[in-house]
């Protein structure tokens, strides 16, 4: 808990350092977040007043995933000083917005990808193959090619998208050919999947 506190203190007072002699006038700090447990960890700094402990006024504004990017380039009242987003939307924005800085403090995913599945349903994980006695990579190819005709649920133009292609790779599939993508934004690709 220690090494998040220093985290989000460092990431907060770095931002607030930075744009205090220019453009803020107080300690008011606007921070964009999406709706997915790993995006909402900034909020435990507020809820363990972490912030107000370095003379912080940290207000979270939960916003749509791609939503992150266009509001920390905006003019108008719905802007935010800071958010968490990933890599692909900065760099599908940067040409709009060539001011913004991504700061990449660490990577909580540094075990690979995983394409969520129906409990139950005709797709088998990974495990499945390895408890029938397939080495890895042959259980990685043979859990991939089950992708082939199906429909899957990505944000395109994302590292998500990337995860999928990945897999499509490495079952010799085509990405292109074998799977129809439907591109929704996170939130909406979790409520269709439902």
């Amino acid at each position: 808990m220690k090494t998040l506190k220093m985290i989000l203190l460092v990431l907060l007072s770095v931002f607030y350092g930075c744009n205090h002699q220019t453009k803020k006038e107080n300690n008011k700090v606007v921070f964009g977040i999406s709706p997915f447990q790993d995006t909402f960890l900034p909020i435990i700094g507020d809820i363990k007043g972490w912030y107000k402990e370095e003379g912080l006024d940290v207000e979270f504004k939960i916003l749509g995933w791609t939503e992150i990017q266009e509001a920390l380039s905006s003019k108008a009242t719905n802007r935010i000083d800071i958010g968490i987003n990933n890599i692909s939307s900065v760099v599908a924005t940067y040409n709009n917005n060539p001011e913004l800085v991504y700061l990449y403090g660490f990577n909580t995913f540094d075990n690979g990808f995983a394409l969520m599945i129906r409990p139950d349903g005709k797709i088998k994980p990974l495990s499945f193959f390895l408890s029938q006695g397939y080495n890895r990579l042959d259980a990685i190819k043979l859990t991939s090619q089950q992708l082939k005709g199906k429909k899957v649920v990505t944000t395109s133009n994302t590292d998500m998208e990337q995860g999928v292609a990945a897999a499509e790779r490495k079952g010799g599939l085509s990405f292109k050919d074998d799977i129809e993508i439907i591109n929704l934004n996170p939130d909406e690709g979790l409520a269709a999947f439902n």
